[in-house]
């Protein structure tokens, strides 16, 4: 597979940018939960300009923190410092007069505080947002202190679906469901840490799909469902995504490729393995990339 063209795909899309914060390792709230010192409900006053220091570090938020989840602090307002100018891997964000779940670790032999892992460490959310996840850190915190790895493992799976069903948390479960192979562990450092390594149950994987089929609108990471619910000749799967490829047209290139490659692989249709096969080779340097791309799309929905 042409790795150039992914890259340049996850671009046009806006994924790699919103997702996956390349190069670093994906952190999904259970691993944020269990990695970070601080952990904090805040409200964003004010950004500040400051002096480069280490890592190109040229700013700083002053939140003013309403809740403290974990650790501990010894004052309301902290400064939290960042660069949000940074490309790759994505920078955390903090914009003023917005509301915070942020992760944090004290910096070393520095004032203020850092963002464990970057863009995965602060979350923007309304008040609804902050609530839901409040309750799942809660949960997470509880489930991080059984002793029993087989507990503790099957209490992980019933934490992942149970944020499978908000849109808000979907990826925050989801991602650590997804089968090993999935290219979004490409960029997985600790690829044995996953609850992927073990196999759903039947009604987990029915309550999964129930989550998929209800979904109006497919994100870009809702994809992941499909690897993780798909039977042996799956009609109504197939259907439920060709149905959505054929609405969705050419209008978000880099989910259309994700379609298209699982709708050719489910069907074993040769001729849809083809379009993929070319579409997956332009070549990058082509005049307009993207009306090539969407040129394969059009072929490929006249023929299912």
């Amino acid at each position: 597979m042409n790795i150039k063209f992914i890259l340049l795909t996850f671009f046009f899309s806006g994924l790699l940018q919103d997702l996956f914060a390349y190069p670093i390792s994906p952190r999904p709230l259970r691993k944020l939960i269990g990695e970070s010192e601080i952990i904090v409900v805040a409200d964003v006053t004010k950004i500040e300009k400051v002096v480069i220091d280490d890592h190109w570090v040229n700013s700083k938020a002053i939140l003013v923190v309403k809740d403290i989840l974990q650790g501990y602090l010894d004052t309301n307002i902290i400064h939290v410092y960042f660069s949000p100018g940074m490309i790759c891997p994505k920078p955390a964000k903090y914009c003023d007069s917005t509301m915070v779940i942020a992760f944090l670790d004290k910096r070393k032999n520095k004032d203020g505080y850092s963002t464990h892992a970057l863009s995965y460490g602060s979350k923007t959310l309304d008040r609804k947002g902050i609530n839901l996840y409040k309750k799942r850190i809660t949960e997470m915190q509880t489930i991080h202190k059984i002793k029993n790895e087989q507990k503790r493992r099957s209490k992980n799976v019933e934490w992942f679906i149970k944020c499978a069903k908000h849109p808000q948390t979907r990826w925050e479960g989801i991602y650590e469901l997804a089968p090993l192979g999935n290219f979004i562990l490409y960029y997985d450092h600790n690829k044995k840490t996953f609850a992927g390594n073990y196999p759903l149950n039947q009604n987990q994987k029915s309550e999964l799909r129930k989550i998929l089929f209800s979904i109006n609108y497919l994100d870009n990471s809702d994809v992941l469902l499909v690897d993780i619910v798909k039977k042996n000749n799956d009609t109504e799967l197939i259907n439920f995504l060709i149905k959505y490829l054929k609405n969705s047209g050419t209008k978000r290139i880099w989910l259309a490729n994700s379609l298209m490659k699982r709708i050719a692989l489910f069907t074993e249709r040769d001729d849809l393995k083809l379009i993929v096969n070319k579409m997956d080779n332009i070549d990058s340097c082509v005049d307009d990339l993207e009306k090539e791309m969407k040129k394969f799309i059009k072929e490929f929905i006249n023929k299912i």
